[in-house]
């Protein structure tokens, strides 16, 4: 008899235990998508890219370091390039994708099934491509950069919060 208890017991605890959890998941779920809406909606958020897909070649995984960045008042990229470039550059050191702008369209449209799909057109950089976002509600994010004298390149990655300095 007391062995009945003990698992009827058991079960008890072990049932609210799960309950309690589900629903603490579903609060962080809530949370987090606020969270990425608000960084979409100010146009306040980094982009850290973490693989590259070129439109030749492999699938390249990315080191620390390569991000978008976007505040209300300035667009700031730092990302590698992979691909065919139909006009060479210069200078060898702008083979990224660098540049900084602070005079841009940014756009927004709500996806059907959750999510942002966000454009960015810079207007004050020359040969400047155009960033197209794909953002999930739990921050994952796929960038495609079309430009006017290159391949186009995709890249995957997380957006998330600038850090204050």
């Amino acid at each position: 008899m007391k062995t009945i208890r003990l698992i009827f017991l058991l079960s008890i605890v072990t049932f609210s235990f799960q309950a309690f959890s589900q629903q603490t998941k579903e609060e962080q779920k809530s949370v987090q998508q606020t969270s990425v809406e608000g960084m979409v909606v100010a146009k306040d958020f980094i982009f850290r890219a973490q693989t590259a897909m070129p439109s030749r070649g492999p699938t390249q995984q990315l080191s620390y370091g390569y991000t978008l960045a976007v505040t209300p008042g300035e667009v700031s990229s730092h990302l590698p390039y992979f691909g065919r470039a139909y006009q060479a550059t210069i200078n060898p050191s702008e083979g990224g994708i660098e540049f900084t702008s602070t005079e841009f369209d940014y756009t927004v449209k709500n996806r059907k099934k959750g999510g942002w799909d966000i454009t960015i057109v810079p207007k004050d950089v020359p040969n400047a491509p155009k960033l197209y976002l794909s953002v999930t509600t739990n921050g994952k994010t796929s960038l495609r950069v079309i430009s006017t004298n290159r391949e186009s390149i995709s890249f995957s990655g997380l957006i998330e919060e600038k850090k204050q300095d």
